[in-house]
């Protein structure tokens, strides 16, 4: 297929939300701005009649890696699980897999065709501020494929929230709440309280069992609430399962996990950071509970072999580059772990994230071990990147904005020397910009 038409295909996703976007309220919130309802719509016409285990994933952070790790200990026992991701890193089919591998070309635009002409009638029939969601379009063509190829367990990640988010219209059988930080403020909430309600709205009455990651005590008062209402039964970071022993090294994380049924041993992740070690005792529990106990050294294999791009991944040498989506300070903290691992004489950050974001938390846990922060922008036209960010930095290091992320790279690598450390933040699409541009000589 020309890569061209695929594209143009691919354009239609986001067709009505464009139209809808400059009749809308930038700063307005999720209440205000989505509706999850049309997404319902689609599947009700697409009449697709499948029933599969769902599982669905939540958080502030690390939903990604969750997902990934449950749908890897899943194929060790079943020919058939979808996967469901946003957004991607390299190619847009990456969000949509069955069995590791991502949708084909001809698969992807069969697929928006369908479902496009039942949205281009919905969006017909709509206020011109309304509009149905990318998310929805795009959850709704990887049912279609799901059914298509008879997958009978499904782990989708929902998007920034739950209570108006998209994926979260599917029935499900199993709900994961991951970390929840204070972000997406715009949209959630201000607080942390309040971004954890919408987020706990993933867990519904009828659903099997509900999980949470780790969380401050006024987060999981929340979450408790919510399960308690919807009387489902909610197991808890800490009181029903966790990670043991963890030690990491700049080749990866090794650790044990405990369960409700079971110790499982010494697992390595090519991952790295202790926070990865937490994710997976998350992925063991869901597993646990959907398959039951499984044998220790299919697991150890599935683990090790575990590929997640943009989550403290190593992408160059000398100088190591460290590419990580990391957009809040929480996460930053994970960051400065390993870099004390690497114990590098020179550390450069540089930081891409929207105005809009915490990148100033950012900065402030980064300038701790930084010898320079540079900030800069991606290409996605929808954040909102500005010189004036500059201006807002509390730092006493020297600290630059550079417009065009390669030249960041460029400058950061010729500051830190062939021994120094250059780290790379930011939001996905960041990551995405920085996957297309040549870092090395080798």
């Amino acid at each position: 297929m020309i890569k061209s038409q695929k594209n143009k295909e691919i354009d239609r996703i986001y067709q009505s939300y464009l139209k809808a976007e400059k009749h809308q309220d930038y700063f307005d919130s999720d209440k205000n701005k989505r509706n999850p309802q049309y997404t319902n719509m689609i599947l009700d016409q697409l009449g697709l009649n499948y029933n599969p285990i769902n599982i669905l994933v939540t958080g502030s952070k690390g939903k990604g890696s969750v997902s990934k790790m449950i749908s890897e200990l899943l194929l060790n026992f079943n020919e058939y699980i979808g996967l469901f991701t946003s957004p991607h890193i390299e190619e847009f089919n990456e969000r949509i897999q069955i069995r590791n591998k991502v949708i084909s070309d001809d698969d992807l635009v069969e697929s928006i065709r369908k479902v496009g002409t039942i949205v281009e009638e919905i969006d017909s029939n709509i206020p011109v501020n309304k509009y149905v969601s990318p998310i929805g379009f795009l959850v709704s063509i990887a049912m279609l494929y799901f059914s298509k190829n008879n997958c009978n367990i499904n782990v989708l990640e929902c998007g920034k929230g739950a209570k108006y988010d998209d994926v979260n219209t599917l029935k499900r059988d199993y709900s994961v709440i991951n970390t929840i930080f204070r972000e997406h403020t715009r949209e959630l909430g201000e607080t942390i309280e309040l971004i954890a309600e919408d987020k706990s709205n993933i867990i519904i009455e009828g659903q099997k069992y509900a999980y949470s990651a780790k969380q401050k005590d006024s987060v999981i008062k929340v979450i408790k609430k919510r399960a308690l209402a919807q009387k489902v039964e909610l197991k808890v970071y800490g009181e029903d399962f966790y990670a043991d022993n963890v030690t990491i090294s700049p080749k990866g994380t090794t650790f044990d996990v405990v369960t409700r049924k079971k110790r499982y041993n010494n697992i390595v992740l090519p991952l790295l950071g202790k926070h990865q070690a937490e994710n997976a005792a998350i992925a063991f529990q869901v597993c646990e509970d959907v398959i039951g106990t499984f044998d220790v050294e299919l697991v150890k294999h599935s683990m090790k072999n575990i590929n997640w791009p943009g989550r403290l991944e190593i992408i160059g040498h000398d100088p190591v580059i460290i590419l990580d989506a990391c957009i809040n300070k929480a996460s930053a903290s994970s960051v400065i772990d390993i870099l004390k691992l690497i114990g590098a004489e020179k550390i450069g950050t540089i930081i891409g994230v929207p105005e809009d974001k915490d990148y100033i938390g950012i900065s402030d846990e980064m300038k701790l071990i930084s010898d320079f922060i540079f900030l800069t922008k991606s290409s996605n036209p929808h954040y909102k990147f500005s010189e004036k960010q500059l201006d807002s930095l509390n730092v006493e290091i020297p600290s630059a904005y550079y417009s065009n992320l390669k030249e960041a790279v460029l400058v950061a690598k010729e500051k830190v020397g062939e021994k120094g450390v250059v780290c790379i933040l930011g939001t996905t699409s960041l990551i995405t910009d920085v996957k297309k541009i040549k870092l090395n000589n080798d």
